[in-house]
């Protein structure tokens, strides 16, 4: 599968590679337990995909594997990168959040997504 990054700015790369990363990062749900952990994982995250001169369909992918999550700590972060990430991140973020607010998913580990 394509997406937005690989058809516009990359060449070919596989989404699914993306989606495993996000997944692989977000598996230990222990050591994300409350607010700030959640955030800072966020934070973390997002670096590679907030950074300066990143294409700006980067930003679309990583808000799209998360939303893809269809969860709660999905919702955390997307909350957390809404929050404290540049634009486009930020928007893309905001989207893929009110998407899943949409299908009732919300977080009680994000303070930004009360």
């Amino acid at each position: 599968m394509l997406s937005p990054a690989a058809a516009r700015d990359q060449g070919a790369w596989p989404f699914i590679e993306l989606q495993d990363l996000v997944d692989e990062f977000l598996a230990d749900l222990e050591g994300l337990e409350d607010v700030a952990e959640v955030e800072h994982a966020a934070l973390v995250l997002r670096a590679p995909f907030d950074a300066r001169g990143a294409p700006a369909a980067v930003a679309f992918d990583l808000a799209l594997a998360l939303e893809r999550r269809d969860d709660e700590l999905a919702a955390g972060m997307l909350a957390a990168l809404a929050a404290f990430s540049h634009q486009p991140l930020a928007s893309e973020a905001a989207n893929a959040l009110s998407r899943l607010r949409a299908r009732g998913r919300i977080s009680a580990r994000s303070a930004t997504s009360r």
